[in-house]
């Protein structure tokens, strides 16, 4: 959706998803974005010891996603799903850097068989582990960030840290 956006402006872009006219020539620009992509990956595997990708594609703003689940299915799935493919064929995982408050959009994220998502912290990340825990991996951020210092004392920093990750485990295991 970014790549769309960088063509045409946000409006334009968000209008050419839902526009029936509009929708064949996007689902070619993104095919075409695929293949690119593909052979991208292709080279930095060949090139370098890469794991994982890091793909960046937001699909919301800090309030709700840009367009619906039956958009993102039509128009997004399709041609993500092939990168995800493509990435796990090369031994890759697929870590999605997605901006937005886009909780109900993570059933798409899922069906591209994306392995995780990281999600910004106006989600509701414990949510979204008990509901989707089992088919991604929701990334949830250390209760460090935004310049809150660091304990200097080791008791004091593990408490913090156990207190953070309470509502994500079932048992912390010291």
């Amino acid at each position: 959706f970014e790549r769309l956006i960088s063509f045409v402006d946000f409006e334009a872009a968000a209008v050419a998803l839902i526009d029936e006219d509009q929708q064949e020539d996007v689902k070619e620009l993104f095919q075409a974005l695929v293949n690119f992509y593909k052979k991208l990956l292709d080279k930095f595997t060949q090139y370098y010891r890469v794991d994982a990708v890091f793909f960046h594609d937001d699909w919301g703003s800090q309030r709700a996603a840009f367009f619906s689940l039956d958009t993102c299915r039509e128009m997004l799935v399709p041609y993500m799903k092939q990168i995800v493919d493509h990435c796990h064929s090369l031994g890759l995982l697929f870590d999605f850097h997605c901006c937005g408050k886009n909780e109900m959009l993570v059933p798409a994220m899922i069906e591209c068989g994306m392995d995780m998502w990281g999600g910004q912290p106006m989600n509701d990340k414990k949510k979204l582990v008990e509901e989707y825990g089992e088919d991604i991996l929701i990334g949830v951020h250390d209760p460090f960030m935004g310049g809150k210092p660091v304990p200097e004392d080791d008791e004091e920093l593990y408490r913090r840290v156990d207190e953070f990750l309470a509502p994500y485990a079932d048992e912390i295991h010291e």
